[in-house]
């Protein structure tokens, strides 16, 4: 379904040729666009505004991608995720490439180029995770464990303690110790015996 706003019509926009006939005489106009995102009984309509594009030599009628990125944060605003131009603004307010913001962050660079460019939609979990990354203190903590110590504060009832947090692996002895006295523990059945 689509409403057309005559007050965004625009004849021969820059840029825009006829995918049918190759004409570069074509008429584009802002439209609100409904449309449906989900399947089955969890289908829900979502409306947002896009550019359609008319073909003035053969009346063809075609979106392009920025309808498509419209679209995309149309789901992005329903599901209450960031927006890939978001995902990219943090990224490059932080002035990382990928690669960085994948070493820093645990990432994959393949899925955060994925989410950058409306590929792929984030889940709860990573959009959570990008969402603290606006923080520029939990950058500094990201950074901090990466070179193998932070001092991080923790408020704890009217106090705050502070802790020295490194996570580090076993080394193989104290490993070893460890299991051992780990068999020695065992649960007891309570109550009736």
């Amino acid at each position: 379904m689509r409403e057309t706003n005559l007050s965004n019509e625009n004849t021969s926009p820059q840029g825009v040729e006829c995918p049918m006939c190759g004409s570069k005489r074509v008429r584009s106009a802002i439209e609100t666009e409904v449309f449906e995102y989900g399947s089955g009984s969890d289908a829900v309509e979502l409306k947002t505004q896009v550019p359609l594009h008319t073909c003035l030599q053969c009346d063809f009628e075609f979106t392009n991608e920025l309808a498509e990125i419209k679209r995309h944060e149309a789901v992005c605003t329903y599901l209450g995720i960031l927006t890939p131009k978001e995902i990219t603004s943090l990224r490059n307010r932080l002035d990382m490439t990928r690669a960085k913001f994948s070493d820093l962050t645990g990432l994959g660079e393949a899925s955060l180029g994925r989410w950058e460019r409306g590929a792929l939609f984030q889940n709860k979990a990573y959009d959570k995770l990008l969402r603290l990354l606006q923080y520029e203190e939990n950058i500094h903590c990201l950074q901090a464990w990466e070179e193998d110590s932070v001092e991080v504060t923790i408020p704890i009832g009217h106090e705050e303690v502070i802790t020295n947090s490194v996570f580090k692996a076993l080394s193989p002895e104290i490993e070893n110790e460890q299991r051992k006295y780990g068999q020695l523990f065992y649960l007891r059945p309570t109550g009736s015996e």
